[in-house]
């Protein structure tokens, strides 16, 4: 029997016994342990007596504890810190749904941004119309007698007030390098703020009905009269000729609406004019038609919105052309 080299109580012994009882009687393992055992005063059955030093040895056995090394903690609570912000980030879905959300907003955004000027537009142009009371005169021009204060003449032809009208002088013989078309009137020498409210109304009167004279204007423009100003270019203008009466806009584009005059012996025609707007209306009345097209024109009036307004009335007549059938009994500019 092999003598007792191994501490019954070391983890070396429980291999041996395992090992003994893996290996059976006989076997050297099976001889060292028995003899380990009886060494130290155990006797009965051999295997008896391995299976219960076994088993007392393993249930007796202290496991190893484990404990955190140094920064344990630290790293720990940074993990669930990272785990945390993963699962608070956004996740697909989220990102989707935010995307959509997005979109529409873009969408409707565009849609206000088309929708809105117009309807602020029809409501800025029921209160010019609609809202406003025109009441202090600013500048009129109600032909007495002679051409009143505050207004000066323009162009080539000459004006003169008779029969408590404005009227174009008879035309001599026209010079070699005159235009095929001449021009005559007066323009109101104070300028009109850009940003003020006015009613600008003028009154022409012909000898016959108005589709047998030439043409008269009232115009507003945002550049002073001079000899050299281009016509059409800066002026808004309301125009009776050929028994029609039309809107131009600035750069001369002329507006599709219109009223028949040619049975009238007195047109009457106005314009309304704030900041960005203008509503020019004829002497018809309007109202079959649907409330956006109650007036020759209502809309932007493409002056220039940081610039005087200068007002005036204008004849213009062909080269040669010796007719005066036409006169004006008044131009009046009101505000509120």
């Amino acid at each position: 029997m092999a003598e007792p080299t191994l501490n019954i109580e070391s983890e070396e012994f429980t291999n041996l016994l395992a090992e003994a009882l893996r290996a059976g009687p006989a076997s050297p393992q099976w001889h060292q342990a028995v003899g380990i055992l009886g060494a130290h005063g155990s006797e009965g059955d051999q295997y008896k007596l391995l299976c219960a030093a076994r088993e007392r040895l393993e249930s007796g056995k202290e496991y190893r504890s484990v404990r955190a090394g140094p920064g344990f903690g630290k790293k720990v609570m940074e993990g669930i810190g990272a785990q945390g912000q993963r699962r608070r980030g956004p996740s697909t879905l989220s990102l989707i749904v935010g995307a959509a959300v997005l979109t529409i907003l873009i969408v409707l955004a565009a849609f206000i941004y088309r929708v809105l000027p117009g309807v602020s537009q029809q409501q800025k142009i029921k209160q010019l119309t609609e809202g406003t009371y025109y009441t202090h005169d600013v500048q009129a021009a109600r032909f007495e007698s002679v051409i009143p204060e505050g207004w000066q003449t323009l162009g080539e032809l000459q004006v003169k007030v008779r029969d408590k009208e404005l009227r174009l002088e008879p035309a001599g013989n026209p010079a070699a390098t005159a235009p095929a078309v001449l021009a005559g009137g007066l323009v109101c020498t104070t300028p009109l703020a850009a940003d003020g409210v006015y009613s600008i109304s003028a009154v022409f009167r012909f000898n016959h009905t108005a589709d047998e004279t030439g043409t008269v204007r009232l115009f507003i423009s945002d550049e002073p009269i001079t000899s050299g100003h281009p016509s059409g270019e800066h002026e808004l203008v309301c125009q009776v000729k050929s028994g029609e009466v039309r809107v131009a806009l600035p750069g001369k584009s002329v507006c599709p609406e219109f009223d028949q005059v040619a049975d009238l012996r007195e047109v009457a025609v106005r314009i309304l004019i704030n900041r960005d707007l203008a509503v020019v209306d004829g002497p018809r009345t309007r109202t079959d038609l649907p409330v956006e097209k109650q007036h020759l024109y209502a809309g932007a009036s493409g002056l220039a919105p940081d610039k005087p307004r200068y007002v005036g009335v204008e004849f213009l007549r062909r080269n040669g052309d010796k007719s005066g059938h036409l006169g004006v009994a008044s131009i009046v500019i009101q505000k509120p």
